[in-house]
């Protein structure tokens, strides 16, 4: 099987990426494995996926994502996997990049309204269900799924220190109804162990950046211009840092190096955060 390196892209309303990854790759006395570099670009108005080569971006391979219902914004990737929660039709697609084909459309509750997603090891994933106020633990090979309550509108989650990390926007009516939290599952018992409170409103997204810190991107009140990223430190489980000034609604956050994150923002456009001087 192919190793692949993932450049996650989503196009709705703008583009983001998030992921990024070396050309080859080397065990202990082995030789360089040449990796495939692929972009991957959710396209949400046209319910599919394009799956792009960096080494020939002129060939675009496009997979079809089944459902009318189905509004997918975003995209978990793991080596030649990839989970799309798929929203409004209340279910998430596997999809196998190297084939190009959707493995299995996975049904979840009715209501669940999936967003984010992330692996949890090479079979297990991942899935936040804002509807039900909870998530769902997918098994990407046999489809099995169980699920469990975590805070209020749970949008995004992260895989850290064997802990997976889930994003509570706490919205009601999609208004945030105040700050925002993070719920920690051990995914080894399946229970919530653990909260950590946020300073920001309306949080939509959460990456690990390359210090050990857990980076969430909060939203605020769309037109108030009160987006931030707070920075949690997750051995301490609480926020470190809050990094205001991003501006109206920011979104997707992407390291492009250690050293840089950047940051999608619906009114500044990309902006780009160090986060050494914060």
């Amino acid at each position: 099987m192919k190793k692949y390196s993932i450049h996650a892209l989503l196009s709705f309303v703008i583009f983001v990426v998030s992921g990024c990854g070396d050309d080859t790759t080397t065990g202990p006395g082995q030789n360089p494995v040449a990796v495939d570099e692929v972009i991957v670009v959710v396209n949400s108005t046209e319910n599919s996926v394009s799956i792009v080569s960096t080494g020939d971006t002129n060939t675009v391979r496009k997979v079809a994502i089944p459902g009318e219902d189905a509004t997918p914004v975003s995209v978990a990737v793991r080596d030649s996997l990839a989970v799309v929660p798929l929203g409004l039709a209340h279910a998430a697609a596997v999809l196998d990049l190297e084939g190009g084909r959707v493995i299995r459309i996975v049904p979840l509750a009715q209501g669940s309204g999936a967003t984010g997603a992330t692996f949890e090891n090479d079979s297990i994933a991942w899935v936040a269900n804002p509807g039900l106020n909870t998530v769902t633990r997918i098994n990407v090979v046999s489809g099995d799924t169980s699920s469990l309550a975590v805070g209020t509108f749970p949008t995004a989650l992260a895989s850290l220190r064997g802990l997976i990390w889930v994003v509570n926007a706490n919205l009601e009516s999609f208004v945030p109804a105040g700050t925002s939290w993070l719920s920690v599952i051990d995914p080894a018992t399946r229970m919530v162990v653990d909260s950590v409170g946020l300073s920001g409103v309306n949080a939509q997204n959460v990456e690990a950046g390359g210090d050990g810190l857990l980076y969430v991107v909060n939203s605020g009140n769309f037109g108030a211009g009160d987006g931030s990223v707070s920075i949690v430190d997750p051995d301490a489980s609480e926020e470190v840092a809050l990094l205001d000034g991003l501006g109206d609604f920011p979104g997707a956050l992407f390291w492009s190096s250690l050293d840089v994150a950047l940051v999608a923002s619906f009114s500044e456009g990309i902006l780009e955060i160090d986060p050494r001087s914060r």
